[in-house]
């Protein structure tokens, strides 16, 4: 597992690239989505071998300097994913993040009548993808949710509202359980 160190001149270069590539539909392919690849990498302190395909954003929307970002070994980031690092998040060694699929670590409270939204401050989750887990497509993991278990199986467009236990297979909206890994290598539903 690498973790995220932000010091120095280069970090600041990187820094600046990071935030010029993030939505910037010129570093999505060819040499430019490798060179964003490469910013994303050394900027984050993602291991070699890790994929981030075109579209992937990794960001923070609110200010947090105490959030670390922590990636275990063959991760994959398929195209347009959305990682939230407003909180912690660490992910285990050989996770695949699908297409679209969406990871958030901070939500915002309800607040009461006599207050904006917007006053009142996000809560800040630390979330934790255990190793050999496969998020599905267009999947969403909600700021509320501290845990996906080791070897978990998040179904395509389910919507994450709360831990999900090692080896289960979660779908649907809201996401429960459907199914468990059995010990051979499919998953019985």
């Amino acid at each position: 597992m690498h973790k995220i160190t932000k010091r120095g001149p280069v970090i600041t270069l990187l820094k600046c690239l990071v935030v010029a590539m993030r939505h910037s539909p010129w570093f999505n392919y060819g040499l430019l989505a490798k060179l964003k690849s490469r910013v994303y990498a050394a900027y984050f302190g993602i291991p070699p071998g890790t994929a981030i395909h075109h579209g992937c954003v990794i960001t923070s929307a609110h200010l947090k300097n105490s959030s670390e970002f922590i990636v275990g070994d063959a991760v994959e980031f398929a195209a347009n994913t959305h990682i939230d690092i407003t909180g912690s998040l660490r992910i285990g060694r050989d996770v695949t993040v699908s297409e679209g699929a969406k990871i958030y670590t901070h939500t915002h409270p309800l607040p009461g009548r006599a207050e904006r939204w917007r006053d009142v401050a996000p809560i800040i989750g630390n979330l934790v993808i255990g190793d050999d887990c496969w998020i599905g497509a267009s999947a969403i993991i909600l700021g509320n949710v501290r845990s996906i278990g080791r070897g978990a199986i998040i179904g395509a467009g389910a919507v994450v509202t709360r831990d999900v236990p090692e080896y289960e297979v979660y779908g649907g909206v809201p996401a429960t359980r459907i199914g468990v890994r059995a010990g051979g290598t499919h998953a019985s539903c």
